[in-house]
């Protein structure tokens, strides 16, 4: 199965198991073995795999460390992107990002990736058709990924219903399952309903 859409900048095959992205460019497998070594990076002193080219070694994070999102020029971020540009934060990281087909709906979209299902099998899928393969959780009625599972019942239970497990509601303060948020069903749909009414 083809997990990008990319050919290798070096060999110029289809990245069908493979895609390693550097300053723009996407390397196989084989290509980013021959084009990158293990080296220790001379600013974080960390054993990573360099770009042999280089002719002091500086690892692909610490070549951006301190340089701003290209995009929205914030310093202090989490890189979600290395682009030809320069780096890109997580937020604006999708405003990069090419569109691709769900194998499913078939739509394009950014938000389409590779995606590993619970019986381990990775399929190309948007948002929305991944969380219809998730189970609904007992709890709090939303489809999310089972942490858990009641041992009377064997039904699932998300990561927040089973470690938090109950939440009060921020207006109402009545009772709710954690997965459901700060908010109830009923004030939810009051809050809806009041900003329809006020526009």
């Amino acid at each position: 199965m083809r997990v990008s859409d990319n050919s290798c900048s070096v060999c110029k095959k289809k990245l069908t198991d493979w895609d390693y992205r550097y300053k723009g460019k996407h390397y196989c497998r084989k290509c980013y073995r021959e084009s990158f070594y293990l080296k220790i990076c001379s600013i974080c002193n960390k054993s990573r795999m360099i770009y042999r080219k280089l002719k002091i070694p500086v690892c692909k994070f610490c070549q951006v460390s301190s340089k701003p999102c290209v995009r929205c020029k914030k310093i202090n971020y989490t890189p979600g992107l290395i682009t030809e540009y320069g780096p890109v934060c997580n937020t604006c990281a999708k405003y990069f990002k090419k569109n691709r087909q769900c194998s499913i709906c078939k739509v394009e979209n950014t938000t389409v990736s590779n995606r590993t299902l619970l019986d381990g099998t990775t399929k190309v899928l948007c948002q929305r058709c991944y969380n219809k393969t998730l189970p609904v959780c007992s709890s709090c009625n939303y489809r999310r990924k089972p942490y858990s599972y009641l041992l009377s019942s064997k039904k699932p239970l998300c990561k927040i219903c089973s470690t938090e497990i109950i939440r009060k509601c921020k207006i109402c303060n009545k009772t709710i399952p954690a997965g459901r948020g700060n908010i109830c069903m009923e004030c939810s749909q009051q809050k809806t309903l009041n900003k329809k009414i006020n526009f």
